[in-house]
Formats: C-alpha cells, structure tokens, sequence
C-alpha cells in the first residue's frame, strides 16, 4: 500500500504495482458472481454503465468514456480510477476504501449515502455535483479538485481536507465537518459557512470574515504561538496552545444586557446584532456602539418597535461610539 499525505490527512491507497500481483484484462465489470477481482478495465466507451450489488476488489480502470453511469450498493476496495469521464454518474449506498480517483471527471454526479475510507480526489472535476449523506470513517482527500457550485448535504466529513481546490460558490449544507482542513483552499466565495463548525482554516487565506462562522468556529493555523488573551472585554476571546501552534477562535455572542459595548467591524448580516435588530446609522467600521433597552426589546417576538436612531459620539476619528439619540455623550 502507498500514502497520499494532504495537508494533515494520510490516506493510504491501493499499490498495484506489488510484486506478485497479476492483474486480468476484461471486457466488462459486470459478473454473474458479483465480484471482479485482480483487474484490468481501460479504454472503453459506453452508453450505460449499470452495477447493482456487486464488489470491485483491487482493479484499474484507465480511461474509462460512459454517458451514464449508476452504481448502486456496490462496494469497491483497492481500485484505481484514472482519466475517467463518468458523465451523470448516480452512486448511492455503497462503500468505497482504498480507492483513488486521478484526472476524473464527475461534473454533475450524484453520490448519495456512501461511506468513506481512504478515498482521494486528485485534480477531478466535480462541477455542480451533489454529495449527499457521505460519511467519512477513515481520511477522505480532495486534492486540486474544483467543485463549481457543488452541493454537500448532511454530510460527515470529519477530518477530511480539501487542499488547493476551486470552491467557486461551493454549498456546505448542514453537516458535521469537525477539524476538516479547509486551509488550503480559497474560501472568500463559498456559501454556508455558517456550517462550518470547527474547521480548520489558515491565518491569511482568502476566506469570509470570521464574524461570519459560527460561534464554536474555526480553528485557525498560526505559524508563530499567538500571544496570550488580552482579556478585553470585546472582540472574539482567543484560546491558544503552544505545542499544537494553532489558534481557537470563539467568536462573541450578541450582548446580554442593555448598554453593553460590542464590536461592529464589518456589519456581518447574519452575527451582527446591529444588523438583527435593524438600527440605522451606524458607520461600517465605526467600532463600538450601545444598544439602549428599547432596542434589545426590538427583538422579542411579539413586537418589533421602531428601532432607536444613533449617532456618533466624540470618541476620537478612528474610535467612534455610538449613542441613542437626545442622550449627550
């Protein structure tokens, strides 16, 4: 067996050039018994390719041309797919292990409750494909692949990495992504970042502004030890470790009581209380502002009264403090 490393994700993968193993050239991958094993499948060109309950044990598929490809609870290990383009393909309830896709293309697809073991995604075009219901049980590889408007749904891709792909207006649906390293990878136009718990991105990377991931997230790399918390009482609270080098970022929750001062750097529409809440005339990057009782009573759900007007104080040209209306600073 050989390893792919990305990142901090090895995947081990099939390692067909062993001695001792002998593979078989055939003509199809259908077999009466369901099982092809010790393999050799390249250069064909199809209409369909239907495989329904079947097992692919250690084989490579080279250059493989379908128009329409549906693998149905088929379970393949040790297999290499290599220049294949597999058109629409529809894959539901199988499991894959040891297996690589390299120069595939996939755009389209529909992989839908699959199960993950040692599988990469080496330079493959997943264009507007639709992962769904995939769980990763072992280290899952997207390596220089481009998901174009790609769509993950309630997907386990727990320690998993996508290292330097295309994730053009890529969806992350509601899913679990815990320590999935997605610091490799542009992430300024993704969607749904909100889901993104606990992943681990990089200090300078492009990606949306922090205040935009959820509160228990993400996990920023660092290559120096971050200096320890300041202890202001605003900003996001920072938890660092010196041995691991990386940075816990826990962003703050919308203040608790009236009066009390936040950050409002960037006007994030879906943190931001200032944005919530619907009050107006706050400058973008102004920095703190105060929310006085009326405006926090703005938020409960039997009523929504006019929100409070605010205007800057005297608080210096690069610190301005926002005050309710007819209050002197």
């Amino acid at each position: 067996m050989t390893e792919q490393t990305s990142g901090r994700v090895t995947a081990t993968l099939p390692d067909l050039n062993e001695p001792g193993l002998y593979l078989t050239n055939v003509t199809s991958l259908e077999s009466g018994r369901g099982v092809v094993q010790d393999f050799r499948y390249s250069g064909a060109d199809l209409r369909d390719l239907d495989i329904t309950d079947a097992r692919l044990i250690t084989g490579l598929v080279t250059g493989l041309t379908a128009k329409r490809v549906h693998l149905h609870e088929t379970r393949v290990d040790s297999v290499e797919f290599t220049g294949c383009d597999l058109g629409t393909a529809e894959i539901t309830a199988g499991r894959f292990s040891r297996v690589l896709f390299r120069d595939c293309k996939l755009m389209g697809a529909t992989l839908s409750g699959l199960t993950f073991e040692n599988v990469v995604f080496d330079t493959c075009r997943l264009d507007y494909a639709t992962l769904t219901g995939i769980r990763a049980t072992g280290p899952v590889v997207f390596l220089r692949c481009v998901l174009t408007e790609a769509v993950l749904e309630r997907c386990d891709l727990s320690h998993a990495a996508f290292d330097r792909c295309t994730l053009r207006l890529t969806d992350f649906g509601p899913g679990r992504y815990h320590r999935t390293d997605l610091s490799g990878s542009d992430l300024s136009t993704v969607r749904g970042v909100t889901n993104l718990r606990e992943v681990l991105i990089n200090r300078h990377q492009p990606s949306p502004p922090l205040n935009c991931f959820p509160t228990t997230g993400p996990q920023m790399e660092s290559p120096t030890p971050p200096p320890p918390p300041t202890g202001s009482a605003t900003g996001p609270a920072t938890s660092s470790n010196a041995s691991s080098d990386r940075l816990t970022v826990h962003m703050p929750r919308p203040p608790r009581k009236p009066e009390q001062l936040q950050e409002c750097p960037l006007l994030c529409p879906v943190t931001c209380p200032v944005q919530r809440l619907g009050l107006r005339n706050v400058v973008p990057g102004a920095g703190r502002y105060t929310l006085p009782p009326r405006a926090w009573r703005s938020s409960r759900p039997q009523g929504r009264p006019p929100a409070p007007l605010l205007r800057p104080a005297t608080a210096g040209p690069h610190l301005s403090r926002q005050l309710p209306a007819g209050v002197a600073p």
